[in-house]
């Protein structure tokens, strides 16, 4: 038999740690929050049961499509979606770390107000109306600079005459 004495060095490498935190975000937006790390980064993946959801800009994390708190979207059937994030370093040192985004409602308005019926020589049309307190109100379409807003008060600029059909589509339906 013989026996020898062997040396076995250990050298550091130089590793890489994801600094990312656990996302919230509200609903209707795609833009989640950037990726970080603690060293020079080479390029980021997903994994994880929501990973399909999600999309990678450079270190930008995005949901795909906005999520909708009332739809609870996740794997898991909720409003948090579970994320592997891993990143290489650009010496390439890889580090996994699982983080969730959490998605948080934020108050809907529901607009009641949907038709009125007025009568011609008038400028009155009426009150807009919503379940929730509405900070500001403004008008689209192709009738909209026909009308004018004071406060929740839909109002003609002037009087419509019925014989005179003065919506954009000819009609006396604006």
């Amino acid at each position: 038999t013989a026996t020898k004495s062997i040396t076995v060095t250990v050298t550091d490498v130089d590793d890489i740690s994801i600094t990312s935190v656990d996302f919230d975000v509200v609903e209707n937006k795609t833009e989640v929050g950037t990726l970080t790390a603690d060293k020079t980064i080479a390029s980021w993946s997903l994994g994880g049961a929501d990973a399909g959801l999600f999309e990678l800009n450079g270190d930008k994390l995005n949901f795909k499509s906005a999520p909708d708190f009332e739809s609870r979207g996740s794997a898991a059937g909720t409003n948090v979606y579970a994320l592997d994030i891993t990143v290489t370093g650009s010496n390439s040192a890889t580090a996994t770390k699982s983080i969730t985004v959490t998605v948080t409602d934020v108050d809907d308005i529901s607009i009641y107000s949907d038709s009125f019926t007025v009568k011609e020589n008038t400028t009155e049309v009426g009150t807009l109306t919503a379940d929730n307190a509405v900070e500001s109100w403004s008008l689209g379409g192709a009738d909209a600079e026909l009308f004018k807003l004071d406060e929740n008060n839909l109002v003609f600029l002037s009087a419509p005459d019925f014989e005179s059909r003065g919506s954009a589509a000819g009609t006396n339906v604006y």
